[in-house]
């Protein structure tokens, strides 16, 4: 399969990352786009290709206080600048490489803020709280993370990485609210094909955005 060069650059700062965060190896989960084509493979051709999504869950209760997530991206050569990015999200500053964004699931998060997360002795930009990944945090599986580009890179990282149930409640969360309803649709339903856990419901044969949203919601109850 060939590859779009940002996808290539989004696995390349995804592993970057997973080294940069090796003592916090245990408290990191796999979510977004790279987590679900792990499941889809090459039969889920838009996301496989197109993918810029490098997401990490965090599971608080077992990041190491040292070195702090800060220290450890910083010292790795990653930065994040407060008055033009989010918290959490954290540039290679190699080109025009995507970022990568460590997210907090709302309901690990101990409170005293909305979007930094409080999770000291990391400060509050190093990570933003996310409502919906909960279930990624409860429900994940180790998998292994290869390069794209294997004649140049021939790294492979293997790390927890979102079960499909929790990566179906996750774009079920987002599906109300995202910018993009078709293509959180369209990688849902892909996940659900792909998958033996929804194997006994059948996609849906037109469009709603609102009605793939039920049968994602009714799988995983």
């Amino acid at each position: 399969m060939s590859y779009a060069p940002i996808t290539i650059a989004a696995r390349r700062v995804l592993l970057d990352a997973l080294e940069a965060l090796e003592e916090h190896r245990e408290g990191l989960v796999l979510v977004g786009a790279q987590a679900i084509y792990l499941y889809t493979g090459d039969a889920d051709v838009a996301i496989a290709t197109t993918t810029k999504d490098s997401d990490i869950a965090l599971i608080p209760i077992r990041l190491t206080p040292e070195p702090t997530l800060d220290a450890a991206m910083t010292a790795s050569g990653f930065s994040h600048d407060r008055s033009v990015q989010q918290p959490g999200e954290w540039s290679s500053g190699k080109g025009l490489d995507p970022p990568v964004e460590l997210l907090v699931p709302e309901g690990l998060h101990a409170g005293g803020g909305r979007r930094g997360a409080r999770i000291p002795p990391h400060t509050k930009h190093a990570a933003r709280v996310v409502p919906g990944l909960e279930a990624a945090a409860m429900s994940h599986r180790q998998m292994r993370i290869a390069s794209l580009e294997p004649d140049r890179d021939s790294r492979a990282i293997t790390m927890r990485v979102a079960s499909p149930a929790g990566l179906l409640v996750a774009k079920a969360t987002r599906s109300a609210s995202a910018r993009r309803p078709r293509r959180t649709v369209y990688s849902t339903k892909m996940l659900m094909i792909s998958t033996a856990c929804c194997a006994r419901y059948r996609p849906a044969k037109s469009w709603p955005p609102c009605g793939l949203y039920w049968v994602t919601t009714s799988s995983v109850r």
